[in-house]
């Protein structure tokens, strides 16, 4: 189709008027698509004035054409499309006549076609799962009997229909035949044989008459069946055929083998088979070529496999155990870098032991781990809940409840208030003189304690008092009473010293929220 194009050149065999159906001549038609090849990309524009030639790699590319002629307008898409459909029309019916034409599946129309024996499974090493690989021979009868070669020529009434002897001896003796006129034709014939059955190949008119002679029904019946009867075990070439009961050429019976069922990953395998003993075995062209097969037999079952001559099932079967056998030995064998080869030794897989229950001893609880688990986590709303320090010596408050007072939030305002009382008690009762290190201003909030293990340390033995002491009780005073206005650290309202620690902590809760 790219040649015509390009050379301005009708495909031999198409009809322009189907394609055209009248509305444009054939170089209005040819112009338009040489653009479409330019659009798509196999023709380069600058060759159209030189001669365009096609781009060697896009020549063959069937699914490329298919796939570029989409961006093409509508109408273009559809001239182009139709003159590749009449193409290809064209290409299938020359390859039909020549008997060139290759379906990909063989279909195998017999008169009779029965199953001998019973499938034998092969390829056992390959099989994985339930998927096998079974071997089947079939029985192919492709005659013609006497009484079906009369009823297929009462079903063709044509002029020249009839049967026909041959006017030269072939192997010492006459063929007969019987011709019927092919349809939709007047110079064609279709070719029936009593050992072969219906040819693949048409016969013209002359050819037919130029190899054979018109015989009558009466004389031809003795010879047809006789033909017919012989070619059930013999071969054309006789009794005596050097080859024995192998040659199956113009037999009517013979045997094909198939192998069905899991054969896809066997694939790479058998061909190579063949490549490898074809020419030593000396085997046709037909036994040379896998094939796949569908046949139905008499009793209405199908059957679909590859073709496969038996003689090369052994050999295949052989090399598959001998791959299998290398690739043991590749896995169990390594090679290191001096070039050894060094072998690897296939360890056991042990037997799995039954584990028998044990009862073990109960395990005691760690403080720690309880603590960490029963302790809440903390969270931007409890974070600034205030919490004292005190003495070890605060009468009705331990240092633990101290410590877990902010973690503990159904009983934090009963402890507070308890701290608060006896914090002011102990301040009230504490002289000028002593030191008031160990009492935090309730209103001031401080760093909290996050661990909840307690860390009592033992009160130290104050120094002997000097100037330095002196100082540090003046500046302490101090510190007491700049502490004992506290302010919001967010938005540095001061807070009333008659404020609670509810009302702090629901201020600043406020403040964070804002």
């Amino acid at each position: 189709m790219y040649y015509g194009i390009c050379h301005r050149e009708l495909v031999q065999g198409i009809v322009f008027s189907k394609i055209a159906q009248g509305k444009m001549d054939f170089n209005q038609f040819n112009t338009q698509m040489q653009e479409c090849l330019v659009l798509m990309g196999i023709v380069e524009s600058d060759s159209l004035c030189s001669g365009p030639q096609v781009k060697e790699k896009e020549a063959g590319d069937v699914g490329r054409f298919l796939n570029r002629i989409l961006g093409l307008r509508v109408d273009k898409q559809n001239w182009i499309f139709s003159y590749f459909t009449e193409c290809l029309e064209t290409a299938v019916q020359g390859a039909k006549k020549e008997g060139r034409y290759n379906e990909g599946m063989l279909d195998i129309t017999a008169a009779s076609v029965q199953m001998v024996g019973t499938p034998r499974q092969i390829f056992r090493e390959a099989a994985v799962g339930n998927s096998t690989t079974r071997h089947v021979v079939l029985n192919i009868d492709r005659g013609i009997s006497w009484g079906m070669a009369l009823k297929r020529l009462k079903n063709h009434g044509g002029s020249h229909d009839g049967f026909y002897v041959s006017r030269r001896d072939t192997w010492g003796k006459k063929l007969y035949i019987l011709a019927t006129q092919k349809e939709n034709s007047t110079h064609l014939f279709k070719i029936a044989r009593p050992n072969t059955g219906v040819s693949s190949f048409d016969e013209e008119n002359t050819e037919l008459l130029s190899k054979y002679a018109p015989i009558s029904k009466e004389k031809a019946e003795k010879h047809w069946t006789e033909q017919y009867e012989k070619a059930q075990t013999h071969c054309i070439h006789g009794p005596h055929c050097k080859n024995g009961s192998s040659c199956t050429v113009g037999s009517r019976c013979y045997n094909i083998h198939l192998l069905c069922g899991g054969i896809v990953t066997l694939m790479s395998l058998l061909e190579s088979t063949i490549s490898r003993h074809a020419a030593k075995l000396q085997l046709t062209k037909a036994e040379s070529t896998v094939r796949v097969v569908r046949v139905e037999l008499d009793n209405g079952e199908r059957v679909v496999g590859i073709r496969y001559p038996q003689i090369l099932i052994p050999l295949a079967e052989n090399a598959l155990q001998e791959q299998k056998m290398i690739e043991n030995i590749q896995q169990t064998q390594i090679v290191l870098s001096n070039g050894l080869v060094a072998s690897v030794p296939v360890l056991k897989k042990p037997e799995p032991q039954i584990s028998k229950a044990a009862t073990e001893p109960e395990t005691a609880v760690s403080q720690k781990c309880l603590t960490r688990a029963i302790t809440p986590p903390v969270t931007i709303k409890n974070f600034f809940k205030p919490i004292y320090k005190v003495s070890n010596d605060v009468p009705g408050v331990s240092r633990a409840e101290m410590i877990l007072l902010d973690e503990t939030p159904d009983e934090s305002a009963r402890l507070q208030e308890n701290q608060q009382d006896c914090i002011l008690k102990e301040y009230q009762m504490s002289k000028p003189s002593k030191s008031v290190s160990g009492v935090v201003n309730p209103n001031k909030g401080i760093k909290r304690t996050f661990s909840g293990t307690s860390n009592n340390r033992v009160t130290k033995k104050p120094k002997q008092g000097n100037i330095l002491m002196s100082f540090a009780k003046q500046t302490s005073k101090k510190e007491e009473k700049d502490m004992k206005t506290s302010a919001c650290p967010i938005c540095n309202t001061v807070f009333k010293t008659e404020m609670s620690n509810s009302e702090l902590n629901q201020h600043i809760d406020n403040c964070i929220i804002k």
